[in-house]
Formats: structure tokens, C-alpha cells, sequence
């Protein structure tokens, strides 16, 4: 693959990363803006799909394709676990099948990446 790619997959990767952390532990806006669904999914397609591009090796893509998935899942599991004690956020159930959808939409996404750029 391109080594761009993968480095720009490296560096979309540490930076949703740091918008997950920064949106899920911080206190909740007021009410407007993005649906709450809605934020998990795009913010863990980020983090999936730029975990692929990061790590996928084009001739097995299945392998980067499982750990960005497991890192997406754990990732939301981490998160939703990290509310527990915050007064300004409450973990649920509904946020991190969010955060896998988005996940799985992002890993999917990734992986048409690596297909596009890998080399023969």
C-alpha cells in the first residue's frame, strides 16, 4: 500500500482517538446539534476506519479489518465504562451499539481504501 496512506491512516486515527475521548468524557453540550446516535456512529466510523487504513496489510485485509474492529469495540466499551463515575454523563446500553455500527460502517469503509491504494 501506499505509504502515505498509511501514515495518514496513522495520523486520522490518533486524532479521532482524541475527539472520542474529548466527546464522550466531557461534559455534554446543551441540547441542539448532532443526535446523540448520530455522533457515536460517525465518531466510531473514525475510529474504524482509520484504524484499517493504519494497520491492514493488503494481502490479508481480513486480519486489519478484525483489529480495528476489536480496538473500535473495545474502545467504545472503555468509554461508555469511563461515564460511570462522571456526574455530567451517564453510560447506555444504545451508545455503544452506536459506537459498533459506526464501527463496522468505518472498517468497511477502510477496507475500500486499502483495496484502492494497495499494489500489485
Amino acid at each position: 500500500m501506499v505509504r502515505w496512506i498509511r501514515r495518514l491512516g496513522v495520523l486520522a486515527f490518533v486524532a479521532s482517538l482524541a475527539l472520542v475521548g474529548y466527546a464522550t468524557l466531557t461534559p455534554s453540550p446543551a441540547s441542539g446539534g448532532t443526535p446523540d446516535w448520530l455522533a457515536h456512529v460517525l465518531l466510531f466510523a473514525a475510529v474504524g476506519g482509520s484504524a484499517v487504513v493504519a494497520v491492514a496489510d493488503p494481502a490479508r485485509p481480513g486480519r486489519g479489518a478484525l483489529a480495528a474492529l476489536l480496538i473500535a469495540a473495545g474502545l467504545g466499551a472503555l468509554t461508555e465504562a469511563a461515564q460511570w463515575p462522571l456526574e455530567t454523563r451517564s453510560p447506555a446500553l444504545h451508545d455503544l451499539i452506536a459506537d459498533l455500527v459506526g464501527a463496522v460502517a468505518g472498517v468497511a469503509l477502510g477496507l475500500g481504501v486499502v483495496r484502492v491504494f494497495e499494489r500489485d
